[in-house]
């Protein structure tokens, strides 16, 4: 729309609720994905959520489909949900100068990327604008000052930190056709840069 890319072709992996779609034995609810466009909201497809009471760090989910739908093939997966993710620095609240750098701290190992978004005050929207990704989960890294006065030039930023374990594989039926299936620990720090 409008030369935006607003949605993607999809299948309802639950067309009856007799038969639910189930992580693990949690079941699984479907739900509208709607998408606000110009002055309407429209629906694009269903995502679907299960209420998990108690998650674990390294707890094992598998995700089978009862009744898949026959473009799909077979529809089995699992998925380990990664370690506790915990952000020392920078600290929620922080007043950061842009013209020193600016160390991070996590603890958690795994595969992990940060986001830096800016954050509008008044609505706490969000808009990415950098992400890194450590070459190695050290703990640790550094952003340089020249890398800072590139963001632009407003005051609240969000650090996200994501610690995911994921898989990328094709499906069975149209040979474009990809799954993602992820677990991710996430961890937002609130900072302002002057």
């Amino acid at each position: 729309m409008n030369g935006r890319v607003v949605g993607y072709y999809g299948i309802d992996l639950m067309p009856t609720a007799s038969i639910p779609l189930k992580l693990g034995t949690f079941p699984m609810i479907r739900y509208p994905y709607k998408i606000h466009i110009g002055d309407r909201d429209s629906t694009f497809g269903y995502m679907y959520r299960a209420v998990i009471p108690s998650l674990q760090p390294k707890m094992k989910f598998d995700w089978d489909d009862p009744e898949p739908d026959s473009r799909l093939g077979p529809f089995k997966d699992s998925v380990q949900t990664p370690e506790d993710l915990s952000v020392q620095a920078p600290a929620g609240g922080s007043v950061l100068s842009r013209s020193k750098q600016v160390d991070l701290r996590w603890t958690g190992k795994g595969n992990l990327v940060i986001v830096i978004s800016t954050c509008n005050a008044l609505t706490g929207k969000t808009r990415p604008v950098l992400q890194l990704q450590p070459a190695f989960n050290t703990g640790k890294a550094v952003i340089d000052p020249h890398v800072l006065q590139l963001l632009p030039q407003v005051r609240n930023f969000v650090f996200t930190f994501i610690l995911a374990n994921r898989s990328d594989r094709l499906l069975g039926g149209q040979p474009k056709d990809r799954i993602l299936v992820q677990a991710a620990s996430v961890y937002n720090s609130y900072v302002q840069l002057q």
